[in-house]
């Protein structure tokens, strides 16, 4: 058991320095696919430009949020403090990483508790595997304790069958999920959103999702950082039983995000986060536009968030996440202002045009 609580620990930090070190992003992001079409002549002016958005009932002042990241490792604990003080600051949602570390070790509850800690008003999203649950003697009692940890007003179960299946100490255990899920929106009476991590949900996937009682559905899509990848670098080649790297062989090996949220407003019905390669203002607003309500971001959050905190050890600022949530804050409401959107609703995808690749996928 102790073993088992150190590699999850370890792996934290081991999946914090691949993606930061480079070379773990997806070989495409698909976002880069979307162009906006801006109208030259104004209708609105950028002091008109209202980016108020709205998700289970809350009022945010921008559509974006710090999607889940980390935490489980005590050289985390600086990143979530930093940015849980600016997601409240910017009154924006944030997600943390998967809690499955501290479920297992009490002791590092904390590197997740101070996303709370900063604010009592923050938005938060608790946030547990799929396998993790499914092998759970009370699936309910599980996810009850990763929401209580942290107080959180919604949970992500976050699906990760291409990362679970390339890791070499992975979890393998998922096919009955879907009827715990509904078991934990019914017993707990909180959002659940139902997470993909870089795969993202297919249309077969979204025709399953609808029939289940499910809050929200973020469609971690490819083209961001690629878990597959980063699994890849982790695998100790002189105990690897296969001739070749699973996680290099499948790296390529997923729905983009743009097509994956344009699935989801087409066959869910259900609110869209998009998450997958989403680096910018511009990139949040062509989510938007295909039909998310509203987009997550990590990867330039974790990269501030680090030149915020001293990793080793003491807190510093959070004055690099809170200049990055303004800038992204500025993109949006000039992308807006480009498409004479005055409110966030007033976006849609006549706004936008996809490359000859996207429409492919989409034929």
């Amino acid at each position: 058991m102790v073993n088992d609580r150190r590699l999850n620990e370890d792996r934290k930090l081991d999946h914090i320095k691949s993606i930061t070190e480079g070379g773990m992003q997806a070989s495409r992001n698909w976002m880069d696919e979307v162009y906006l079409h801006p109208d030259a002549v104004p209708a609105v002016d950028p002091a008109g430009v209202d980016a108020t958005a709205y998700l289970f009932g809350r009022k945010f002042d921008a559509p974006f949020y710090v999607a889940a990241m980390t935490g489980g490792h005590p050289k985390t604990k600086g990143i979530n403090e930093v940015l849980a003080r600016a997601c409240a600051k910017a009154n924006i949602p944030m997600g943390v990483g998967s809690q499955r570390a501290a479920l297992d070790n009490e002791d590092l509850a904390g590197t997740f508790k101070v996303a709370r800690d900063a604010s009592d008003k923050l938005f938060l999203i608790a946030n547990i595997g799929m396998s993790q649950i499914v092998k759970a003697k009370e699936p309910v009692i599980t996810a009850k304790k990763c929401i209580d940890m942290i107080n959180a007003d919604a949970i992500a179960i976050h699906f990760n069958k291409l990362q679970e299946l390339v890791q070499p100490e992975g979890d393998r255990n998922f096919t009955k999920i879907m009827d715990i899920i509904e078991a934990i929106e019914d017993g707990l009476k909180i959002p659940v959103i139902v997470k993909e991590v870089g795969m993202g949900f297919s249309r077969s996937d979204y025709e399953i999702l609808r029939n289940y009682r499910v809050a929200a559905v973020d469609t971690g899509g490819f083209g961001g950082t690629n878990f597959s990848l980063v699994e890849a670098v982790r695998v100790d080649e002189d105990s690897y039983p296969y001739t070749r790297n699973l996680g290099k062989t499948f790296q390529d090996c997923g729905t983009p995000t743009p097509i994956s949220v344009m699935l989801a407003k087409k066959y869910t019905g259900l609110p869209i986060l998009a998450t997958g390669g989403i680096r910018t203002g511009l990139d949040v607003v062509k989510a938007l536009c295909l039909g998310a309500d509203m987009a997550g971001l990590a990867y330039p959050f974790l990269i501030a968030a680090l030149n915020d905190v001293n990793v080793s050890g003491g807190n510093q600022s959070n004055d690099a996440c809170t200049r990055e949530m303004e800038t992204i804050k500025a993109e949006i409401k000039t992308a807006m202002c480009l498409l004479n959107a005055k409110r966030v609703g007033d976006l849609d995808d006549s706004q936008v045009h996809v490359s000859a690749d996207l429409s492919r996928w989409i034929e």
